[in-house]
């Protein structure tokens, strides 16, 4: 069954898997490009993003599911498709510009974290976004 679907979908899903690859590529060269001010500035706002999350225990999972309610229901429209392609494609884009900041600053530590939480994490999140998308 998931075969058929798949065959059935292949173009849809080729498209998206490249549109996402396109968003990693694009968030990698946008942090290499950053200016060393920035990366600095970023590394003190991780500083103070880690000390909050150590002592306030934020959840983050009810924006996504928020936002994943929200592109469903606009995905019964036409500009809800293309909302979901371009969050699919800042999905991309985060996932690469987060994870060469974290494999640069913290080398092994960071690549441990980027493989935990942008890789599993996420890629549960755009597996349901892709079947959303899909769907129309």
């Amino acid at each position: 069954m998931l075969k058929k679907y798949i065959k059935n979908h292949q173009y849809l899903l080729l498209f998206l898997i490249v549109l996402f690859i396109i968003g990693i590529i694009i968030g990698i060269v946008l942090y290499n490009v950053m200016p060393a001010v920035n990366q600095t500035s970023l590394t003190i706002n991780l500083d103070n993003l880690k000390d909050q999350v150590l002592n306030n225990h934020l959840s983050n999972i009810y924006p996504h599911l928020i936002l994943l309610c929200l592109i469903s229901i606009l995905s019964l429209t036409i500009v809800g498709f293309f909302i979901g392609l371009f969050y699919l494609f800042y999905i991309g884009m985060s996932i690469g510009f987060t994870s060469t900041f974290l494999l640069i600053k913290y080398h092994l530590k960071g690549f441990i974290f980027t493989i935990l939480y942008n890789i599993i994490f996420k890629i549960i999140f755009i597996v349901i976004l892709v079947f959303i998308l899909i769907k129309l």
